[in-house]
């Protein structure tokens, strides 16, 4: 009797498999989801196996770990330092990493670095003096700082006639105090990158002539730093002392009798700075269970983890989210261990490890393995199925999926397993299935036309519509991405409300109107929904 074995990702799945094969054909055969099937594995190998941990206490669990965390005032300095980095996602590169001088130069002039409060700088030094400004209160306020404002009061002609009115680096508007940055090193010189045939002597005239403007007039104080007391490790205190003998210059005036720099509190500084890097932060806890859910599903340690990210090139933001996941992925560890529980994706883990483990385990088991949904096929399973067959000389492995339809490269699967199958397995034989008989050809067609700007990592083939039915469909675009959360609701719900309304206005009836959503049962959707209807 020849023995097969059905794989499915949802417990769902794997109950109507089991149930058409027993109505139709009357055939009493093991369907399993992959996590059902490696606790089954366990349970051949261990007398007692662990508790098994489900998915709410797993984030309830991380979410206990980041709290208790939040406590202390060094992990409260890691989560400041990833917001410092949060706007910048870009993986910063070297003048080794170009071919021409040329690019490198265009690349650096055109990066900009976000400050706390979401404003674009354009070098690190103004981004670490804006958060200063944002991090403390001064004399127990918050100090209004304006970035690049034009000041008309220094207009002047250049040389070739035409009009300029500088925009100093900071303007603090309640003291009448500006600072200036000098990009100048210790030896005078600028950057290579900056623009013209001698750009130090372009630059520093520029520094003299709003000198001059300022030497001219007794309303403004001018604040001084340079690129070279940027490179000290005092940087900070340079700026701080800086400001307070302006300050206190100020003195003479009477405005204020002394002036202090405070640091504001963790609590009051997440709520001080930008709104996406806020959400970003209430999301954390969530987006480290995410991440220790895919490094387990690639099967890395901690250990791994963090030898992956000092080898590897990432971005600031990725470094410091890093940071902190992993802290908490390592006691999220040492908890489960503790209280001899494990969770979902060890008992995947831990059966491929002891299938690869005991030779005489699940051998000569199975002549077919067949695989539901393999387009979201992760590493991890792909080592359970890989290990099965090692295990299993003569057995057939049949697989259906379909690539355009992979949603699931959040919870850790890899389409190359899928579009690249002949790398995994030898020998494959390919049946496509081009018909689509639940949807009509206008939105077949529609679908086709937009999958096919994934690019190189689907596959290529044609489509067609059992029912020919064409009808109007329009294609709107969201200007945000999903990393800006709270925009991308914000229009994504503005929208429908908006066509909602017109086609109620042209006649519609609600009971005419569906939305479908990935989102729509999503708090935050909802919120906006209601909040524009």
């Amino acid at each position: 009797m020849r023995k097969f074995l059905f794989l499915a990702f949802q417990n769902k799945a794997a109950r109507e498999i089991h149930d058409r094969l027993d109505t139709r054909f009357g055939f009493d055969v093991k369907v399993k989801t992959f996590h059902s099937f490696g606790l089954e594995i366990l349970r051949e190998v261990f007398k007692k196996v662990p508790t098994i941990a489900d998915e709410t206490e797993q984030r309830n669990l991380v979410l206990s770990i980041f709290n208790d965390e939040k406590k202390n005032n060094k992990f409260q300095n890691e989560i400041v330092n990833y917001m410092k980095t949060y706007g910048d996602s870009e993986i910063y590169k070297s003048k080794s990493d170009f071919d021409e001088k040329e690019v490198y130069y265009e690349y650096m002039r055109n990066l900009t670095y976000t400050a706390l409060d979401g404003t674009k700088v354009k070098s690190e030094a103004e981004r670490e003096i804006l958060n200063f400004f944002i991090t403390h209160n001064l004399n127990g306020r918050r100090v209004k700082v304006l970035y690049e404002n034009l000041a008309k009061w220094m207009e002047y002609n250049k040389e070739n006639g035409d009009t300029q009115i500088p925009k100093p680096d900071f303007f603090f508007p309640e003291y009448n105090i500006y600072l200036e940055h000098w990009a100048i090193d210790e030896n005078g010189n600028v950057p290579e990158w900056f623009e013209g045939q001698n750009p130090a002597k372009t630059y520093k005239e520029g520094m003299d002539k709003k000198k001059k403007k300022f030497a001219e007039q007794e309303k403004y104080l001018l604040v001084e730093t340079t690129h070279k007391d940027f490179k000290h490790d005092n940087f900070i205190q340079i700026l701080e002392t800086k400001i307070l003998n302006a300050l206190n210059a100020l003195n003479e005036k009477n405005t204020e009798k002394s002036f202090e720099f405070i640091p504001i509190s963790y609590d009051k500084l997440v709520n001080r700075v930008w709104k996406e890097c806020v959400v970003s932060v209430k999301k954390l806890p969530y987006d480290i269970g995410s991440f220790i859910t895919i490094a387990k599903t690639y099967n890395l340690s901690p250990a791994e983890v963090e030898q992956r990210i000092n080898s590897e090139l990432w971005s600031p933001k990725q470094r410091e989210f890093a940071n902190i996941a992993l802290k908490i992925y390592s006691i999220y560890e040492d908890k489960l261990r503790y209280e001899n529980k494990i969770d979902y994706s060890d008992m995947i883990n831990l059966a491929v490890k002891n299938l690869k483990q005991k030779e005489n385990l699940y051998k000569n088991s199975f002549d077919h393995i067949l695989i539901d949904e393999y387009q979201d096929i992760s590493s991890q399973r792909y080592d359970l199925i890989n290990s099965l067959m090692a295990k299993n000389d003569n057995c057939k492995l049949f697989c259906v999926g379909d690539d355009w339809q992979s949603i699931m490269s959040f919870s850790g699967s890899n389409l190359d397993f899928f579009v690249h199958f002949d790398k995994y397995f030898d020998h494959p034989a390919v049946t496509y299935l081009n018909v689509n008989y639940r949807s009509c050809k206008s939105i077949v067609d529609t679908g086709s036309e937009i999958i096919k700007h994934n690019g190189n990592s689907q596959l290529n083939k044609k489509t067609s519509a059992k029912n020919k039915t064409m009808v109007p469909i329009k294609v709107y675009v969201s200007v945000h991405t999903s990393k800006f959360v709270d925009n991308y609701y914000t229009q994504i719900a503005q929208h429908c409300v908006s066509t909602i309304k017109e086609y109620l206005q042209n006649g519609y009836d609600p009971q005419d109107i569906m939305i479908l959503s990935r989102i729509a049962k999503s708090p935050i959707m909802i919120t906006k929904l209601k909040e524009y209807s």
